[in-house]
């Protein structure tokens, strides 16, 4: 595990150093085999690495169509990268496409399957689209309905469904064919509708909600069940995911109970407070070990967004049951965050070790004890949480932690300052024995000035050791 894991990290970092250019010439020979049916394991995991990296391009790169990738674009806005432990109905991880695909060839429909691949995957070659597109429509209409054969056949019979789970790789990934074949009953309509869409969807227009409104309706005459999963698929297709509560306001004609209801159309309101649950999560656990400080303001960066936005697109009354579910995430996660500053001092302190006598709460007092060495992982933390601190600004208004987060800052200034300058009289006072380490706690000072004041702080706090030096 961890040798493959090291691999595909070598991997990542091999192809993220080469010039765009190169990656998209790249990308089109990978995929260019895969069309041929030639490619191996290599070409997949080469493919699974550059497809995040082709996501991220300023330019759209050119893009071979092969057989699997037709297949998929349905519920290619569906698709994440990621965490598989929790089944969301409306979410598809990618790691799932392989087993279904497989199961499908191998289990469910092989005649039909290997006959309808190879006759789109020859036409893909001699470059007639259109064809190629009514071979896999045919192959998804065959898939749904083989998919919902087997799904009814597992209610009734625990050893088909222990055989089929097997077979996939587990009841998640049976979970996510069900979402796969439900996509396909309103395929057509998907198409179409993503044809008239922007990718990535940055904001809705009236033009885009015409689009919508038109595949809303004519799912709605043959297959309203299946309706909801379009506001799914523009849901992932959207910049600002919670914009989607507001189109389906428009759209469906939804009351803001309605948009996180158990009713179908509370789907995508569901998604959104479960992702709110999770963020919230983070934070309840994120005090108690190491803390990666871009991540966690990635992810506060990310519940102020999604908290305000659910507000500003639902008109979600906080004292309703889905307001109050919010209300309780904002808590947990206000929680967190006075935790993270509290441990902020704390970490600074063992950082910064002094000779104390009392309580001197968050003051800055006494001289360095030098009596041993620096701890580089205190330290190291020390810094993750100054610049949690740091980037934390305009995120902790938002959430009215502007005081809180200001005198912790004020406090770890003056802890750092008095440490920088008391380190200088240390230096100036030890003798051949003590030296080195004063040098090192020194250097401590120095780092942490630079993180919590700047360049020209540090700069100061250097000159200032080496008058301590010189003495």
């Amino acid at each position: 595990m961890g040798t493959s894991k090291n691999k595909k990290k070598q991997l990542l970092e091999l192809i993220e150093s080469l010039p765009m250019e190169q990656v998209n010439r790249l990308a089109l020979a990978v995929e260019l085999k895969k069309l041929k049916g030639e490619d191996s394991f290599f070409e997949q995991a080469v493919l699974e690495t550059l497809r995040p990296i082709l996501a991220k391009s300023l330019d759209t790169p050119q893009r071979l169509f092969h057989p699997q990738r037709l297949f998929c674009l349905p519920f290619e806005d569906l698709l994440y990268e990621g965490d598989v432990s929790e089944k969301e109905f409306g979410r598809i991880p990618r790691s799932s496409i392989l087993p279904i695909w497989n199961w499908l060839a191998e289990e469910l429909i092989p005649e039909e399957f290997e006959q309808l691949v190879q006759e789109a995957r020859q036409l893909l070659l001699d470059g007639d689209r259109s064809g190629a597109d009514v071979q896999i429509a045919e192959l998804r209409r065959l898939a749904s309905a083989a998919i919902f054969s087997v799904l009814v056949e597992c209610e009734d019979d625990p050893e088909s469904y222990r055989r089929h789970c097997q077979s996939l790789g587990g009841e998640r990934v049976l979970e996510d064919a069900r979402d796969v074949a439900a996509v396909f009953k309103i395929a057509p309509q998907i198409l179409t509708m993503q044809a008239g869409l922007p990718q990535p969807l940055l904001k809705l227009g009236k033009p885009d909600v015409d689009v919508v409104t038109t595949a809303y309706n004519d799912v709605r005459a043959d297959a309203p069940e299946f309706a909801p999963i379009l506001f799914l698929v523009v849901m992932g297709r959207l910049n600002t995911p919670w914009s989607v509560l507001k189109l389906i306001r428009l759209v469906a004609q939804a009351q803001a109970d309605d948009l996180f209801s158990e009713m179908p159309v509370g789907i995508p309101g569901r998604l959104l407070l479960n992702d709110a649950r999770k963020l919230a999560a983070y934070f309840d656990g994120v005090s108690e070990d190491r803390m990666n400080p871009q991540d966690a303001l990635q992810n506060l960066s990310y519940f102020v967004q999604l908290y305000e936005g659910i507000y500003d697109h639902s008109g979600l009354a906080a004292d309703s049951d889905a307001g109050r579910r919010l209300e309780d995430y904002r808590d947990r996660i206000v929680i967190g965050i006075e935790r993270l500053l509290d441990r902020a001092i704390t970490t600074l302190r063992t950082a910064l070790p002094f000779f104390l006598s009392g309580d001197t709460g968050g003051a800055a007092s006494g001289r360095p004890d030098i009596s041993d060495w620096p701890d580089s992982h205190n330290v190291d933390s020390a810094i993750d949480h100054i610049i949690m601190l740091e980037g934390s600004k305009s995120l902790a208004e938002r959430l009215e932690l502007s005081e809180l987060r200001n005198d912790t800052l004020s406090t770890i200034q003056e802890l750092v300052r008095h440490y920088a300058e008391k380190i200088a009289e240390e230096l100036h006072a030890a003798d051949g024995h003590d030296i080195e380490r004063a040098r090192a706690h020194a250097e401590t000072a120095v780092l942490l000035t630079r993180h919590v004041f700047g360049e020209q702080e540090a700069a100061k706090v250097i000159a200032m050791i080496g008058e301590g030096l010189e003495a």
